[in-house]
């Protein structure tokens, strides 16, 4: 199997577009969503407060793929370096770890995705063309495997999945046929292994690997997928496609064709590519009230769409005039109106110390946390709440 890119040596300095336009409704399935040119705003515009969280010190949050939530835990998921899941409380204290790496049964060689079910109460793993099940006290259930390779997963009721196949993945211990390449989205029957097509592949060229953590949410009982590279964010209801938000990217847009004339990494590592094109870098979170993705115009942005009033804002420099904090903003999760973002210690101890003549005497959220971190110190949570 392809080797995925990961493209975390884009995330640098950040630049701004910011758009807070209505969408064009080309009709009534689909919404065009605008990006702007580059311009800076402060914070307070977007979000009314941040509050910093110190999560524990004995585990490793660095490294944190996707989060999931669900009867009061929060699950913090590295799929690319630890293999771990760091489960927390409500008042995000550790209460239990899924450290499960090996080759025999209960235990994972990778973890490509996971979700919560929500018929069992479990949080389901996969690897490769297994399925594991633990409870949410992190105990191993049970496993169980099949003869495809499955990219990402949602749960949707009882036995029953919406997934993610790739196309073109080819593996020695599962047999993806040629026809799966058709489509995109499925539901899948892990009782009887039957795959039914949601959403056909439109694309001529083939999609890159690339690491994609965040790239199909449940809603409540609808589901929103999208991928890298592409411009369409899809809304799923009742096992069809519901609405298409199109994204604009100002006839900037990566074209799909120049990643397969060369090494995918090359073309996006080209100073050229940067200075001329955008393209999706998608790290999609929704809820009833928002869509959020990340997109790199020279270097990583972020869109937040409201549903509601079909307003958009994309951005990805701010001036943090709320606390005098970074004015790095790369959300992790979406929970009701709460982006979850995370920062390492020395980022904060950093630029409190850098500002110190602006912060001195200053006493709010970011310097008490600021003050309180040293080396030693596990990484930071940020909440940023959303107007």
């Amino acid at each position: 199997m392809m080797k995925p890119i990961r493209l975390t040596t884009f995330l640098s300095l950040l630049s701004l577009c910011i758009s807070c336009k209505k969408p064009f409704q080309s009709d009534e399935n689909t919404s065009t969503i605008s990006l702007s040119e580059p311009r800076e705003i402060p914070m307070s515009e977007i979000i009314t407060k941040i509050e910093y969280v110190a999560l524990p010190d004995n585990f490793n949050f660095f490294f944190v793929d996707k989060i999931l939530s669900a009867k009061g835990l929060y699950f913090f998921c590295d799929f690319g370096h630890t293999y771990k899941i760091a489960i927390l409380d409500k008042e995000f204290k550790l209460v239990g770890t899924i450290e499960n790496y090996g080759s025999g049964p209960g235990e994972y060689q990778n973890i490509k995705d996971a979700c919560i079910n929500t018929s069992k109460y479990t949080l389901d793993i996969l690897s490769g063309n297994k399925l594991l099940r633990f409870d949410f006290s992190g105990n191993f259930i049970e496993e169980f495997k099949f003869p495809f390779i499955l990219s990402k997963l949602e749960h949707r009721h009882g036995d029953e999945y919406i997934v993610h196949i790739h196309p073109g993945v080819k593996s020695a211990y599962a047999n993806n046929k040629e026809a799966l390449d058709r489509n995109l989205l499925f539901t899948w029957d892990s009782k009887t292994d039957e795959l039914s097509p949601i959403l056909p592949n439109p694309y001529k060229h083939p999609l890159p690997f690339i690491s994609e953590p965040n790239i199909l949410k449940r809603v409540k009982n609808d589901y929103f997928f999208t991928k890298s590279f592409t411009d369409t964010i899809y809304w799923v209801k009742d096992n069809k496609v519901h609405k298409k938000y199109h994204l604009e990217f100002r006839d900037k847009m990566l074209p799909l064709k120049l990643l397969q004339e060369k090494e995918a990494i090359d073309v996006l590592n080209n100073p050229n590519t940067k200075e001329r094109y955008i393209y999706h870098f998608a790290r999609l979170f929704a809820n009833e009230d928002y869509l959020i993705t990340s997109y790199l115009e020279k270097s990583s942005s972020v869109l937040i769409y409201n549903r509601k009033n079909h307003k958009s804002i994309s951005a990805s420099k701010f001036e943090n005039d709320i606390d005098h904090g970074p004015n790095n903003f790369h959300p992790k999760f979406l929970q009701d109106n709460i982006i979850f973002g995370s920062y390492a210690p020395e980022i904060l101890m950093e630029h409190y110390q850098k500002h110190l003549d602006q912060l001195r005497g200053v006493d709010n959220s970011f310097t008490k946390m600021a003050k309180q971190l040293n080396r030693d110190s596990g990484s930071v949570l940020v909440l940023y709440h959303l107007k």
